[in-house]
């Protein structure tokens, strides 16, 4: 009789808790407790003057359009000071309390660029408390020397920090941002955001304002991560590291430090304004007050063209995760419509850990429980999934649609380790963060969390599978040791079920159809939109033309321009049988990806001889990509972002190619590694090239002067090939 598998868990280290893992912990605290201090340093300010003195230089506004000038309170509850322009060089001051209107100055002449001083007394700016229902106030305002508004007007209070200067993050009519430049004088700020005070001014309404918040959110969020470290450290990362800086770690550490600085440079246009109003940035905040209110409806300026209308409600297709992730930043009054750019980088960071967790467990699946990796492995692997990816070319636009994807990879990646923990320990409880990670990731984004489901079930399948068959090998006193419970790997591929299901749950909850975007309900799908495409998001027709965009087709272009390399997505045109309703410039996958792409195929490199958990590994995940793939290449839609969908399955088959091309004897394995790493660097430039250009060459949804910039960069950059290459 053979010798029994059991599935006794691994013991937990023995080290008792180092200096350095004391060090780790308090790194992590600090720099916490310095975002947190940012959050509050951002939204506390001391009382403000009686009359408040701006200087404002109006922009050449589009006749019809208003731009905001003051802005106070919140959703629902705000009043608005803007500027609307009438003609080309006239225009006047309207104000709007919400829900009861208010009065319009008369016309005044605009004459862009040139200085205005503006005096404005406003009632909320006073009210930091709810004023009784049909209360007025005096609204003066004076617009060089001129008064244009003195009379009585309806206001509603606001909060110590809900004042914004040239800004809207409230929603309601006027636009985003103010179009020209304007500054407050009180006694300085900068323009665009209000800065009263002196510094020691805003430290004192820090303190008086938010103190409290601030040392219980500081104290709580050093409790989670000691916490979260003692268990990373226990369960999560290899025992023998024990957060010792081996050389992988140290290559882990400077990687994912390097490519994360790299998002939040690229995402931000190099100012590092991680708190700021984002265009389509808000609309998981307004997500979050509904889901704590108890309803999924928003308001509609939460989602513009977007908005799904049922039943006279206004609902969003996006999934509900991002949202739950931002109830702390509502409880806590920080940040609304301000913190997409601090939620992505977040989720970056999380994607990074996720990818290290994964290659970790690849490496001990395939070599043994005590392998590590290297560090040319490490650093590689992380170049080349954390930058040569699509992942890294979200930070081109931080807005709902890459925060959506960006949030589901990071869930997915978590989801695959817990999962590949669970097929090397059958008996273990891995399993429940596979299944948690991975309905939160399809509920974020559902190609990638279905993928992560899939993985799930495949593995609770093949668990049942090797159990029955060691049930047939083993004597009955033998059986509960081997392989764990049959029943158990049921349920968990029910509930791997149950998780992909749960999101057709919550559309029937919002739709009464299990569609999850019921294209009928969008304002953006009238009849022969629809028509076009019979009503339906997936066609078998479509998938010879998706094939050829995301996998076949040479789809990158080298051209003439900064920054020289450009996406040759295939048209749509030439494939006539194909029902596409959307088909954005896009790059494939062994094309914007090579190195992962290559990694992800040599998986199966000395397969045969791998331990049999790797070989299961690896199966399974090319098993659990085939629904996502399905439904992506049957889509109406195709986009460079939703190359991003794969990252997570090529992430994990990769780790199992990259571990392989590491043990490569002789002239063979220095060839193959060389190889690699000249691809991982290829990959990074081809998806530096793809983000710059798609950020710089588009007007919407980047930050304020980014197509200016980018054509500053691209005259600079062409002017100094032309001169020392063409010329010598």
């Amino acid at each position: 009789m053979s010798t029994p598998i059991t599935a006794d868990p691994l013991p937990p280290t023995t080290l008792p808790a180092s200096r350095s893992m004391l060090g780790v912990i308090g790194a992590a605290g600090v720099l916490t407790i310095a975002l947190l201090g940012s959050f509050y340093w951002h939204r506390a300010y001391p009382k403000p003057p009686s009359t408040l003195a701006l200087t404002v230089r109006f922009p050449a506004g589009a006749p019809g359009s208003t731009e905001p000038l003051i802005t106070t309170g919140h959703f629902s509850n705000g009043d608005f000071l803007a500027v609307r322009y009438l003609t080309a060089g006239r225009g006047e001051l309207v104000y709007d309390a919400w829900g009861y209107g208010g009065p319009a100055s008369a016309p005044f002449d605009v004459e862009p660029n040139r200085e205005h001083s503006l005096q404005i007394e406003m009632p909320s700016v006073h009210a930091l408390n709810d004023p009784a229902p049909g209360n007025e106030s005096p609204l003066r305002v004076m617009l060089d020397g001129r008064t244009l508004l003195d009379t009585q007007v309806r206001y509603h209070g606001r909060g110590r920090s809900e004042i914004f200067v040239g800004q809207n993050p409230i929603g309601g009519s006027p636009a985003r941002m103010f179009g020209g430049k304007i500054a407050l004088v009180w006694p300085h700020t900068k323009s665009g955001q209000i800065e009263p005070g002196t510094r020691f001014d805003r430290f004192k309404a820090l303190v008086t304002d938010f103190g409290w918040q601030f040392m219980i959110a500081s104290v709580a969020s050093v409790g989670l991560i000691a916490i979260f470290v003692r268990l990373a450290n226990r369960w999560v990362l290899p025992r023998r590291l024990n957060f010792r800086c081996s050389r992988a770690s140290a290559a882990f550490l400077i990687a994912s430090a390097v490519a994360s600085v790299a998002f939040a440079l690229v995402m931000t246009g190099g100012t590092f304004r991680l708190v700021y109003p984002d265009s389509f940035g808000n609309f998981y905040d307004f997500q979050a007050v509904s889901l704590l209110e108890g309803h999924l409806d928003v308001p509609a300026e939460a989602l513009s063209n977007e908005a799904f209308i049922y039943g006279g409600k206004y609902y969003g297709y996006f999934g509900p995760t991002p949202a739950i992730l931002r109830i702390p930043f509502v409880l806590l009054g920080m940040g609304a419509g301000l913190v997409t750019r601090t939620m992505m980088v977040l989720e970056y960071i999380a994607c990074l850990g996720g990818i290290y967790a994964v290659l970790s467990q690849a490496t001990r699946l395939r070599r043994g429980v005590d392998a590590t990796n290297t560090a040319w492995t490490t650093a590689n692997f992380a170049i080349a999934a954390g930058v040569g990816s699509t992942l890294f070319y979200l930070s081109s636009r931080a807005y709902i649609y890459h925060e959506a994807i960006l949030c589901g990879a990071a869930f997915a990646l978590w989801s695959a380790y817990c999962t590949l923990r669970y097929l090397d320990r059958p008996g273990s409880r891995w399993w429940l963060g596979a299944i948690v990670c991975g309905t939160l990731s399809v509920h974020a984004r559902p190609p990638i969390g279905l993928f992560a489901l899939a993985f799930v079930g495949t593995v609770a399948a093949t668990n049942v599978l090797r159990a029955v068959r060691q049930r047939k090998t083993h004597s009955p006193a033998e059986v509960p040791a081997v392989k764990g419970p049959v029943g158990r790997h049921l349920i968990v591929g029910v509930y791997s079920i149950l998780g992909v299901l749960s999101f057709n749950a919550l559309s029937y909850l919002k739709f009464h159809t299990i569609d999850g975007c019921p294209l009928r309900y969008n304002i953006q799908y009238n009849a022969a939109r629809l028509a076009r495409i019979d009503g339906k998001q997936f066609h078998a027709s479509n998938i010879r033309y998706t094939l050829d965009s995301y996998l076949f087709h040479p789809s990158i272009r080298f051209t003439s321009e900064f920054p020289y390399i450009a996406t040759n997505a295939p048209n749509p045109n030439a494939y006539p049988e194909a029902k596409i309703d959307m088909a954005e410039p896009m790059a494939g996958i062994p094309y914007a990806m090579p190195a992962l792409a290559l990694l992800a195929g040599l998986s199966f490199v000395g397969w045969w001889r791998s331990p049999t958990a790797a070989r299961l590994a690896v199966a399974n995940a090319w098993c659990a990509v085939l629904p996502a793939a399905l439904a992506m290449f049957a889509a109406i839609a195709v986009s460079q972002r939703y190359t991003a969908d794969f990252v997570p399955f090529l992430v994990v088959v990769a780790a199992f190619g990259i571990v392989a091309i590491e043990r490569l004897p002789g002239a063979l394995g220095l060839v193959a590694r060389s190889g690699i790493t000249l691809l991982c660097v290829w990959s990074v430039i081809v998806t530096l090239a793809l983000t710059i250009g798609f950020q710089g060459e588009g007007v919407w949804g980047t930050p304020e002067g980014t197509h200016e910039r980018f054509l500053r960069w691209r005259e600079r950059a062409d002017h100094w090939i032309h001169d020392h290459v063409h010329h010598g």
